[in-house]
């Protein structure tokens, strides 16, 4: 099914993931003995330093899979798609999808109403057949540090079927769109036509604490939802790096083996496991 268009026709990731093998010295009665050990570091948490930042210039037009954010479609609807044009996954059941209108058959360049905020791609979501919809997309989990805020830039394409509507959510314990608090007032909001528009949210309450967060469109049989350059802004000083020592050999944990980065340390426990806080941000090899 088909709509007609109108005839005026965007982390830095601190993150750790790290094995290496050396040589673990001790000394018992007198004898010095070397011991292959293998020690490996873990951190899947998003750790700002400074803000996380996403205007899916990254992503292949009109994907799907916005990895390692995720999508919700909730609805489970087939959309609209535009008259008389074509592109990958038009008129799918989906919740967001990487528009390039550049890309579009044929290019819908011209047409100022469905430009991106920034760059050449946006996130949209297509009004779902069967209305309203019911559509997340959601950041990975985010480590937030202190003075935390959200920030980005919506848009409607048309208001011909109504102006879009959305939410915006955060959950601190996963990303099932029923674990979501909507932070954006009891009503929905409304998307402009006429100009991108900036939206930011405080995030103070969610200070140190690891979150996601969610855009909800919860538009009413109207058109395309634009979103773009979505910025998450916290101050992180330091971050936390945990993992395990087994002897490379025969995968036994190894007690008191002193694993150091950044010039902190911390010696295994009897169980291998190790755990150093407080590492300031930055690239560490």
């Amino acid at each position: 099914m088909f709509k007609k268009i109108l005839l005026i026709v965007a982390v830095v990731v601190f993150t750790q993931s790290v094995m290496g093998q050396a040589t673990r010295f001790f000394t018992k009665a007198g004898l010095s003995t070397h011991v292959p050990y293998e020690w490996t570091a873990n951190d899947t948490r998003f750790q700002l330093r400074e803000s996380l930042e996403e205007d899916f210039e990254g992503y292949d037009d009109f994907t799907l899979d916005f990895t390692p954010w995720t999508t919700a479609d909730v609805d489970g609807s087939a959309t609209y798609g535009i008259l008389d044009h074509d592109f990958p996954n038009s008129g799918a059941a989906m919740a967001y999808i990487v528009f390039n209108p550049s890309q579009v058959t044929p290019s819908m360049a011209s047409d100022e109403s469905i430009q991106p905020h920034s760059g050449n791609k946006f996130a949209a979501c297509f009004a779902s057949v069967d209305p309203p919809n019911n559509d997340w997309i959601i950041t990975p989990l985010i480590a937030l540090g202190s003075n935390s805020s959200l920030s980005f830039w919506v848009k409607s394409y048309t208001e011909q079927y109504g102006l879009e509507r959305y939410k915006v959510g955060v959950s601190t314990t996963d990303n099932n769109p029923s674990s979501f608090t909507i932070i954006s007032g009891s009503g929905y909001l409304e998307a402009p036509s006429a100009a991108w528009q900036e939206k930011q949210f405080d995030l103070s309450a969610y200070d140190g604490m690891d979150v996601y967060i969610g855009i909800q469109c919860v538009s009413n049989d109207a058109f395309i939802f634009m979103l773009d350059d979505l910025t998450v802004n916290s101050e992180t000083s330091a971050g936390t790096l945990y993992g395990k020592v087994t002897d490379a050999l025969t995968g036994d944990p190894i007690p008191n083996a002193l694993v150091s980065v950044a010039g902190l340390s911390d010696y295994s426990d009897t169980n291998g496991d190790y755990s150093i806080t407080g590492i300031p941000a930055g690239t560490l090899n």
